[in-house]
C-alpha cells in the first residue's frame, strides 16, 4: 500500500537536503578558487557544468518517469549526489574537479524532477502542496551557507563535501524503503507527450522558471563575493545575508502555500514577479549592507512562489502528464542555472561581480512580462 504521507515526508526531506547541497557553495567558493587555482570564469564553470548535468537528467528522468515511474530516478539521483560530492572531495586536478560537477548536476536534475512530479501526482491541491514542498528547499537553503561556513571552522573545505556525501546516502536510504505509486500503463511515447503539452503558455511558464532558477542560483553562488567586493563585509556577514535571502525563500513559500488556492495561479505569478524585481534592484544598488540584507530577504520572499506556482499551473493544465510538464519546465530552469551564473563570472572578469548581477535585472523584467501575458490570457478552470 502506498503511504502518501511517508512519500511526502521523503520529498520534503529530499528538497531540504537539496537546498543545503545547492546553496553551500557561497562560503566555499573563495577557498576552492585559491586551492585549485581557478580563474573567476573557471569558478563560474563549476555552476555551468552542474547545470549541464541537470539539463541531461531532467530531460531523461522527467520524460521517462511518466512511463517508468519516479522511484528509480529519485534513487539514482541520490547515488549520483554521493558519487559526485565524494569525487570532488578527493579530486586534486582542476579538470577532474570541474568534470565531477557534471555528475553532481545529474543527481540534482533527477531528484528535482522526480520529487516535484511525485508531489504533483499524489496531491490534489497542487499549488499549496508544491509551495509547501519548496518551503523545505528554502529551509535547506538557509542551512546551506551556515552548514558550510560552520564546518569550515573545524574541517577543510573537502570535509564539507564528505559531509554532503553522508547526507546524500541518508536520503537514498529513506526513499529506498518507501512504497511508490504503481507505474501506470501508458502507450504514448515521451515525444508525443511533449508535443501534447507544448504551447505558448508552457514557454511563458518556462521563461519564468528560467529566470527564477538562473537568477536565484547566481545570487546564491555570487552573493558572498559580491558583498565582499562591493560593500567590504566580513565573510560571516556575507554568509548571514545569504542566509537571509534563503530565509525569505522559506517564509515566502509558506505564505504562498496559504494563498495559492485563493488566487488564480497566473495572477499570483504576476504579483510576486513584479515585487521581486523591485526588491532585487534595491538589494544590488544598496549603499550599506543592512539595506542590502533587507532587500535580499524580500527578494527571496517574493521569488519564493515563482517556481512551485509555475509548476502547479502546468500540472493543473496537464494532470496526467506530471513528469513531462515538470521536465519541460525544469529544463528551462536548468538552462537558466547553467547560463546565468556563468555569465556573472564572465562579467566579473571583465567588470565586476556587481555589474554581472545588475545585468540580470533584464531577466527579472522579462519574468514580469511573461507573468502579465499569462494573467491577461488566463485559462479559466
Amino acid at each position: 500500500m502506498v503511504a502518501i504521507h511517508a512519500l511526502t515526508r521523503g520529498a520534503n526531506l529530499g528538497l531540504f537536503i537539496f537546498g543545503i547541497l545547492l546553496n553551500m557553495m557561497g562560503p566555499l567558493l573563495p577557498l576552492i578558487i585559491i586551492d585549485l587555482e581557478l580563474s573567476l570564469t573557471e569558478a563560474g564553470t563549476l555552476y555551468s557544468l552542474r547545470g549541464a548535468g541537470i539539463i541531461g537528467a531532467v530531460l531523461f528522468a522527467g520524460f521517462f518517469s511518466d512511463i517508468l515511474g519516479r522511484r528509480r530516478f529519485i534513487l539514482t539521483g541520490a547515488l549520483m549526489w554521493a558519487v559526485g560530492f565524494a569525487g570532488f572531495a578527493l579530486s586534486s586536478a582542476p579538470w577532474i574537479a570541474l568534470g565531477v560537477w557534471l555528475i553532481i548536476g545529474l543527481g540534482f536534475g533527477a531528484i528535482d524532477t522526480g520529487l516535484n512530479a511525485l508531489v504533483a501526482e499524489v496531491n490534489e491541491k497542487k499549488g499549496a502542496a508544491l509551495n509547501r514542498l519548496h518551503f523545505w528547499f528554502g529551509a535547506g537553503a538557509i542551512m546551506g551557507p551556515l552548514f558550510s561556513q560552520g564546518l569550515l571552522s573545524v574541517v577543510h573545505w573537502r570535509g564539507v563535501f564528505a559531509a554532503s556525501t553522508a547526507l546524500a546516502l541518508f536520503f537514498f536510504t529513506y526513499m529506498y524503503l518507501q512504497q511508490f505509486p504503481a507505474i501506470p500503463a501508458r502507450t504514448a511515447s515521451p515525444w508525443s507527450n511533449i508535443r501534447h503539452v507544448w504551447s505558448w503558455r508552457i514557454v511563458m511558464l518556462g521563461f519564468i522558471i528560467f529566470g527564477y532558477t538562473g537568477v536565484g542560483t547566481a545570487i546564491m553562488g555570487w552573493i558572498n563575493t559580491f558583498l565582499l567586493e562591493a560593500l567590504h563585509t566580513s565573510a560571516w556577514t556575507a554568509s548571514f545575508v545569504l542566509a537571509l535571502y534563503s530565509a525569505g525563500l522559506a517564509v515566502g513559500r509558506l505564505a504562498c502555500s496559504a494563498v495559492a488556492e485563493r488566487l488564480p495561479y497566473e495572477r499570483l505569478l504576476l504579483i510576486i514577479a513584479a515585487l521581486s524585481t523591485a526588491t532585487m534592484a534595491a538589494s544590488l544598488w544598496a549603499p550599506v549592507v543592512a539595506v542590502s540584507g533587507i532587500g535580499f530577504f524580500l527578494t527571496g520572499f517574493f521569488f519564493a512562489g515563482l517556481l512551485p506556482t509555475s509548476l502547479a499551473t502546468a500540472n493543473r493544465d496537464f494532470p496526467q502528464l506530471a513528469g513531462t510538464v515538470t521536465a519541460v519546465l525544469i529544463t528551462f530552469g536548468s538552462i537558466g542555472r547553467t547560463v546565468l551564473p556563468g555569465f556573472v563570472g564572465v562579467a566579473a572578469d571583465l567588470h565586476s561581480v556587481a555589474a554581472g548581477l545588475q545585468w540580470l535585472m533584464v531577466i527579472t523584467a522579462g519574468m514580469v512580462a511573461a507573468a502579465w501575458l499569462l494573467s491577461t490570457f488566463r485559462v479559466r478552470t
